[in-house]
């Protein structure tokens, strides 16, 4: 399973390897080296709630057209 955003080049999924049981989270800062975190699926859900913290308040601070 993946959920991809391509703009962003972010991406998370769970390995087919080592029982499955960590979520492995992708990301390319700077442009130069991929960067991996493998999290347990709590810290998964924790990570989710606060980037949709983050991101409502992020849309609250843009301003309209």
């Amino acid at each position: 399973m993946s959920a991809y955003a391509q703009e962003n080049d972010i991406d998370a999924f769970v390995s087919d390897g080592g029982g499955g049981d960590k979520i492995t989270v992708m990301m390319m800062p700077d442009q130069r080296r991929w960067q991996f975190a493998n999290i347990t699926p709590e810290t998964a859900r924790q990570l989710a709630q606060r980037l949709t913290i983050a991101a409502n308040d992020a849309e609250k601070n843009t301003p309209a057209h």
